[in-house]
């Protein structure tokens, strides 16, 4: 394809586009959405996402329709629903982030960075992304790391425009966390020192998807270290495009799926409380080597995705996070929203919101 696009299993990417209403105020304006759906690691699991969407394009629909997110054109739901949309599907397995132009030792490509390169490289040349003034860039869980890896190399591809960055569920991971094996070992007493998986995920995940990282973070940290840029708690300090953070506290998919707390309500909900504790730690402070405009929504939810999108229901004080974008993008004010039922080391997940709605488009 293009620059190198490609899905996991060869076949071309595209992306999918609609242009801002006829008289418009926002016909200058963009949100581009980065599509999430897990990742990849081993060859059965790689292989395996080869038979749907998630990695063939062979599989995709004719049109993408968003119901209740950044994309949607309700007016009501959506504060950004007359801008220039699109929505750049995930087929790649590796968080947007591979840059392989052959295939691999799998049999396969991870060429998720590619994908996003041409897909901008397209819109600037034939739907004049080029002359936008404003572009936000979103995305959710896998598309949410996307959006962090992606937002500073994107404003360097649209220098006369301002881009502003959404990620929803893409903190991967919270700063100096533990696996939930460890971090019981250590309050036991039975292990000593603190063993983060911050480092070594981000390491092997890097070097099986040749994964391209954000310039800014790479060039302080330098060759040997760059890696660790792919790790959301270390990219937070080194990111320059305005940021808003959409997560949930207690990231359901991290706590069970990644750091393998299997049936976590039921046996270790210390960890629950650990890991949402290291959630408000990693945001508790501003960018360490930037001076962007930084702004986060952090609801006590043990959930992923589900309640993130603008048409949640899930409130804190009384406040949406549709309202909170709303005044982030269009008024420049920026919140750090954290849910006020959680502030200690043990406090649960408690936002008696959070299952009002179920969202679909993240």
């Amino acid at each position: 394809g293009e620059g190198g696009s490609r899905c996991l299993d060869g076949s071309r990417y595209g992306f999918y586009y609609r242009e801002a209403p006829a008289g418009s105020p926002n016909a200058q304006r963009w949100v581009i959405f980065l599509q999430g759906g897990g990742l990849c690691l081993t060859i059965f699991d790689c292989w395996t996402r080869t038979r749907d969407e998630l990695g063939s394009s062979l599989y995709w629909s004719e049109n993408h329709t968003d119901v209740d997110n950044v994309l949607n054109q309700n007016a009501t739901a959506n504060p950004f629903h007359d801008f220039n949309h699109a929505w750049l599907p995930y087929c790649s397995g590796d968080t947007h982030s591979g840059t392989q132009t052959a295939r691999n030792g799998y049999g396969l490509y991870f060429s998720g960075a590619l994908n996003v390169a041409a897909a901008i490289a397209r819109l600037r040349k034939d739907f004049r992304l080029g002359d936008a003034e404003r572009v936000i860039l979103s995305g959710g869980s896998a598309g949410g790391i996307g959006t962090h890896l992606h937002t500073d190399w994107l404003q360097a591809q649209l220098p006369a425009a301002d881009v502003y960055a959404m990620p929803m569920a893409g903190q991967f991971f919270p700063k100096h966390l533990e696996l939930s094996l460890t971090e019981v070992l250590r309050v036991l007493h039975i292990l000593t020192p603190t063993i983060e998986i911050n480092q070594f995920f981000t390491m092997v995940v890097t070097s099986l998807w040749d994964s391209q990282v954000p310039e800014p973070c790479a060039a302080r940290l330098g060759p040997d270290e760059a890696y660790r840029c792919w790790d959301a708690g270390t990219n937070y300090d080194y990111i320059t495009t305005p940021t808003l953070y959409v997560q949930n506290m207690f990231d359901q998919l991290q706590i069970e799926d990644v750091m393998l707390c299997v049936d976590c309500p039921a046996w270790a909900k210390q960890y629950i409380a650990y890991f949402g504790d290291k959630m408000r730690q990693t945001y508790a402070k501003p960018p360490a080597h930037s001076t962007r405009r930084n702004s986060v929504w952090l609801q006590a939810c043990y959930d992923h995705t589900d309640r993130l999108c603008l048409s949640s229901q899930t409130t804190i004080d009384g406040t949406g996070v549709k309202d909170v974008a709303k005044a982030w993008f269009f008024d420049g004010v920026d919140r750090v929203v954290v849910d006020t039922c959680a502030t200690s080391p043990t406090s649960p997940p408690c936002n008696p919101t959070c299952d009002l709605y179920k969202c679909i488009d993240m």
